[in-house]
């Protein structure tokens, strides 16, 4: 399987346009609460609102460019699923019959420059509540994560797969509590 498309510099220039735009322009796709899908930037982490722009989409109701790049990120996320079952020694469906009837969520982040970084952060730490996150971020950097071996923070020129809190079910049967939602 190939996923060069996520990297894609198509796919860069064209957010970059988009969260480039004037905020009444943005605003025009606004999320709220009946419609959940859009633009927003007033977002809360811990009742902490974070210091970015989002973009949500579902794989099912693609935006005009990002439609391949959500069905390459579907594919990859339930590939991975395989993977986790075979790593706990479960069958390579065992996760199958949970996503058959699935909505996969797609949010695209932007991080504007901040006046008084030192005062700001993007995203203030929490788990995902979905089952997988798949991140991949642009040359400018800034997410960082925790080793777990030594404490250390470090920045991974890599994509980050986050295990979120649905696979971090207590049944044992399930997980076996080996999978823990990263925090």
């Amino acid at each position: 399987m190939e996923y060069n498309w996520i990297r894609s510099e198509r796919l860069r220039l064209l957010l970059g346009s988009f969260f480039d735009l004037p905020s009444e322009e943005k605003r025009r796709i606004w999320r709220d609460e009946k419609t959940v899908l859009g633009y927003y930037d007033t977002e809360h982490t811990k009742n902490v609102r974070d210091w970015k722009e989002v973009f949500d989409f579902t794989v099912e109701k693609p935006m005009v460019l990002c439609d391949e790049y959500a069905r390459e990120v579907e594919k990859l996320a339930l590939k991975l699923l395989g993977l986790i079952a075979l790593s706990l020694g479960l069958p390579e469906n065992r996760f199958n019959s949970y996503f058959e009837d699935r909505t996969s969520f797609i949010r695209l982040n932007h991080y504007p420059p901040c006046p008084s970084p030192q005062l700001a952060i993007g995203v203030g730490r929490h788990k995902d509540s979905g089952a997988l996150t798949v991140l991949s971020q642009d040359d400018v950097g800034g997410l960082e994560v925790m080793r777990k071996a030594d404490g250390e923070w470090i920045t991974p020129n890599a994509y980050i797969i986050n295990v979120g809190d649905i696979l971090q079910d207590p049944h044992p049967s399930n997980t076996n509590q080996n999978l823990k939602a990263t925090f």
